[in-house]
């Protein structure tokens, strides 16, 4: 690596940092059970279509499978540094990294805090709790809330969840007679929540469906609220969804909340971020802040903070870790085409150990991308620096007024 490469990665280790999206577990979860295993089934490794397992031979076949992967390996770099172990993880020294996670916690039952404060270095992280939508965890020093969406969209129906099996009519123990009263209670929510924390708006429905969020009037939402359950079609369950949508939309433009869309991986068909081009149409006041740059599909989200620069953010949380490659030419191109002062990063982990390696990674990218810059006479020194800073701090305390 360059000089320059080292020299920006200096810069970045003793700069605070504000992360814009994370899922990070409460008090209980960190609990005496915490160790390895547990980091590992909440962490992206899991995702990878292989097993932890119990045995030393299951530990092998993992991380054998996955230690190339770079949901694995940001995530073992993170634990060598944090626990201080000279070797890589295997099955040999499992039981030793293990140990180390265990005994640490044990000692310290606040350490996952400290560990974020203090290791990560964040100053505020915004945090997407779906499991109670808006809360801080307890820790509003430390955590800003966005308020999640998705479990309304089933809240027609009582036995539906979504796909992190939610449904805001059980979660709040609400009665929802119609659109009205779902609209309703989403405004008094944010409402409240502004005055308690909230500082975004959330939408993953990409992970169940696509972002074809159609504009339709609220008689058509309101039909799957009317008819009987056999009688109740897909698409009287898409109107209400898409109505609902854009709903939040106007809500979260007149609140000045912005309004934060997974884009990309999910359920791939029609997740791609131009879905949402009749959306940013339509609700000109409304601040998109499109989460993962879209990934595969990086080029839409630069097309469209390239077309609409007051209204579309793109956000590189977890892209980093799904691939750094593509990290650094997403912030590279970025860099081109995309107004100064958009580009944010969140880690969108779970646990404090995943959320230091998600920043190593994005440390790294930020490093490669800015020091190839500034060796072709594009950025001195101090202007990536400039910039850097921006991505991992100033631009969302701008955005989200942190």
């Amino acid at each position: 690596m360059s000089n320059y490469y080292r020299e920006l990665q200096d810069f970045m280790k003793g700069l605070r940092v504000v992360s814009t999206h994370c899922h990070h577990k409460p008090d209980e979860f960190f609990a005496d059970d915490f160790g390895l295993r547990k980091i590992i089934d909440n962490s992206y490794a899991a995702w990878c279509g292989f097993e932890i397992g119990a045995t030393n031979e299951e530990h092998e076949i993992f991380i054998n499978n996955l230690k190339h992967r770079s949901f694995f390996s940001w995530l073992e770099k993170a634990l060598r540094e944090i626990y201080s172990v000279d070797e890589a993880l295997s099955a040999e020294t499992f039981s030793l990294y293990d140990q180390k996670i265990r005994e640490a916690h044990r000692k310290d039952k606040g350490r996952h805090i400290r560990l974020m404060q203090k290791v990560c270095n964040y100053d505020k992280v915004i945090l997407d709790a779906y499991w109670r939508p808006g809360s801080d965890n307890g820790y509003p020093e430390l955590f800003n809330a966005t308020f999640r969406i998705d479990s309304y969209m089933p809240a027609y129906d009582k036995e539906k969840a979504d796909h992190d099996d939610n449904n805001a009519a059980l979660m709040f123990g609400v009665e929802f007679e119609n659109v009205n009263a779902v609209i309703d209670h989403i405004e008094q929510k944010l409402t409240k929540g502004k005055q308690t924390g909230v500082v975004a708006v959330k939408c993953a429905a990409a992970y169940e469906r696509g972002l074809d969020f159609d504009l339709t009037t609220k008689d058509r939402a309101g039909r799957v609220f009317e008819v009987p359950r056999e009688k109740r079609t897909e698409e009287d369950e898409k109107a209400f969804q898409d109505y609902l949508f854009h709903e939040v939309c106007d809500l979260a433009g007149v609140m000045n909340l912005p309004f934060q869309v997974h884009t990309g991986l999910g359920a791939l068909y029609k997740t791609n971020a131009m879905q949402l081009l009749p959306a940013i149409r339509s609700h000109t006041n409304t601040k998109f802040v499109l989460f993962h740059c879209g990934y595969p599909w990086t080029d839409d989200v630069l097309g469209l903070a390239h077309l609409y620069p007051t209204q579309v953010y793109p956000d590189l949380c977890w892209l980093p870790i799904i691939s750094p490659a593509r990290a650094e030419s997403f912030i590279s191109e970025a860099v081109d085409i995309v107004r100064d002062g958009a580009l944010c990063w969140g880690c969108d982990t779970w646990t404090s150990e995943e959320s230091y390696g998600a920043l190593l990674a994005a440390r790294h990218v930020l490093a490669k991308t800015f020091a190839a810059k500034i060796e072709d006479g594009s950025f001195s020194f101090g202007d990536a620096c400039s910039y850097i800073k921006g991505i991992l701090r100033d631009n969302a305390k701008k955005l989200y007024a942190v």
